[in-house]
């Protein structure tokens, strides 16, 4: 084995791991989204806060649909980016399977 394949070959071993691990991760938080998404839907039954705007990293919250949706698309943000990070890996595997063929 050439020393660019093994290089290859960890590569796509991090990547792989890195992008398994964001999925995961994510797949994790999926409860305390749900808790926190439960906790801000009150929120905005409450009277005191009726009115008022809630605000989660830039985005308006006025409904409580409003609230899924915000959670929605920060968990498919960081679906998005963990599956790119494993087909990157993927990739480097391959070229690793290639580089041996080819050696």
């Amino acid at each position: 084995m050439s020393c660019t394949s093994i290089v290859l070959g960890l590569i796509g071993d991090a990547f792989t791991f890195g992008g398994g691990t964001v999925l995961a991760w994510d797949a994790i938080k999926g409860k305390t989204h749900y808790k926190r998404a439960k906790t801000i839907k009150l929120a905005l039954d409450d009277p005191v806060l009726k009115g008022r705007l809630i605000e989660i990293e830039g985005r308006t919250i006025n409904t409580p649909e409003a609230v899924d949706e915000v959670f929605i698309h920060f968990s498919s943000l960081k679906a998005k980016i963990g599956y790119v990070i494993l087909a990157f890996g993927f990739l480097f595997l391959l070229a690793h399977r290639i580089a041996e063929l080819c050696e």
